[in-house]
């Protein structure tokens, strides 16, 4: 009987394991969807001024650069969103393994528990793999959406690139 409750319990701590690795897809998936969506966006304003009667000459029109920039700042809502979940999902689980382990100190000695979880190595390992890929996501993902927010605001004449640049020269003559 005992055996049995360590096989299923061994299941759910593979299972446990799994459902951490998913996390990590998901949010690389949720990084790609959410991109996708912009660049879509993107495509579609370039390729509606391309088949115009009357083409812009500046594509991204102020409207459209706010826009697009309403867009983006949403964009960083769903990554907040994406990360308290995946933080949440991950914790959950965490906490799931740790109840499994207690569940063995019924009727095992702790040396044979940290046998059987083989001293935390299976989950530590997941542990690490989800934030490292988790900071790598997340850090690409604000790093993209921050460049195109730049090129728009340049490009939509929301921000005077050549007077920031020349206040930028002004305070380095002053040193």
């Amino acid at each position: 009987m005992i055996l049995v409750g360590i096989c299923q319990n061994y299941r759910c701590l593979l299972d446990i394991t799994d459902k951490t690795s998913d996390l990590v897809l998901g949010t690389g998936s949720g990084l790609k969807n959410n991109l996708f969506a912009v660049i879509s966006f993107l495509f579609t304003v370039v390729l509606a001024n391309i088949l115009s009667d009357v083409p812009l000459n500046n594509i991204f029109t102020h409207d459209i650069s706010v826009l697009l920039e309403v867009i983006l700042i949403g964009s960083f809502a769903y990554l907040y969103i994406k990360n308290n979940d995946a933080k949440y999902k991950f914790d959950r689980y965490n906490k799931e393994y740790e109840n499994l382990k207690l569940d063995y100190k019924d009727f095992l000695d702790e040396i044979d528990i940290e046998e059987i979880f083989k001293n935390d190595e299976r989950i530590n390992k997941s542990k690490n793999n989800f934030y490292k890929k988790k900071d790598i996501y997340i850090k690409i993902w604000i790093s993209i959406i921050l460049l195109i927010i730049i090129v728009i605001a340049i490009e939509g004449k929301l921000i005077d690139i050549n007077g920031i640049i020349r206040n930028i020269n002004l305070i380095v003559k002053k040193f």
